[in-house]
């Protein structure tokens, strides 16, 4: 056999011997979990999770804005994605209508002030008048007694023969004319009483209407300002779906008003 074929197979036996040796290594390891070492430390351990989500703040930082009352919107003051402040006015809806009906009401409650006013005076008249009829009807029935206690002296002094027939009569006359006086002065109160009591009547009347119309101005102007918007808190604006020149509705029951524009406070999500 020539020299090159030992060599030949000499070297063919030793591959064979090597892949058998590494073979029968890796059988021997199959289904060894490998482990890996370190120094123990301190550190920080990190993981990350893919998932499907929505990212937002929680409720109590976002706010949506609804529509309170029906109109165009006439004036847009933001953009989405701006920052604003709570109570930064951001936007106005017409108010033509809401704004006559306050103009009105504001005359309304001026005309009933100015007739409470006139109503007081009339009461107050009125009160100072009866005081004097009171006061006219005290004197008449002093003048009356004072005739009667005249006329009933003068009775028992004609009987005696002690005054003239002239004399009796006219204590006499002065008597009925007292008694008449306090007849006439009772009327004038009676009528006077009757007075005060319409005036107060008129004037409490006068009050009412004063109330009325002023509760009928607030009504006007909180219907007046539900078109008028502002943020209801600090954020920024991240959601405007409506445009100048649009019209809005409100909620009806438990349907909701058309949405407006929502702000959210984007510091914690």
């Amino acid at each position: 056999m020539k020299k090159w074929k030992k060599i030949a197979l000499i070297g063919g036996a030793v591959v064979a011997l090597a892949g058998l040796v590494v073979g029968g290594i890796v059988w021997s390891r199959r289904g060894t979990v490998s482990v890996q070492v370190g120094t123990v430390g301190r550190d920080d351990l990190a993981s990350i999770v893919t998932a499907s989500g929505e990212v937002k703040p929680p409720p109590d930082k976002l706010a949506n804005v609804n529509a309170n009352s029906f109109g165009k919107i006439t004036q847009l003051l933001v953009k989405e994605g701006d920052r604003v402040k709570k109570g930064q006015l951001l936007l106005r809806t017409e108010d033509i209508q809401q704004g006559a009906d306050v103009d009105a009401q504001e005359a309304a409650l001026k005309t009933s002030q100015a007739e409470t006013s006139s109503s007081q005076a009339a009461a107050e008249s009125s009160a100072a008048a009866l005081k004097t009829a009171q006061a006219d009807l005290n004197q008449a029935h002093a003048k009356l007694k004072q005739a009667k206690d005249d006329f009933e002296r003068g009775k028992q002094l004609f009987k005696d023969q002690l005054i003239a027939q002239q004399v009796f009569d006219q204590r006499l006359s002065d008597y009925d004319v007292a008694s008449a006086n306090v007849q006439s002065a009772e009327a004038r109160v009676t009528q006077a009483q009757a007075q005060y009591q319409q005036a107060v009547y008129n004037r409490d009347m006068s009050k009412a209407r004063v109330m009325q119309a002023r509760a009928q101005l607030v009504r006007f102007r909180d219907v007046q300002n539900k078109t008028v918007y502002s943020s209801p808190n600090n954020g920024i604006i991240t959601s405007l779906p409506v445009h100048m020149g649009e019209n809005v509705v409100p909620g009806i029951q438990n349907t909701p008003g058309s949405v407006l524009f929502q702000v959210s406070e984007l510091s914690v999500i």
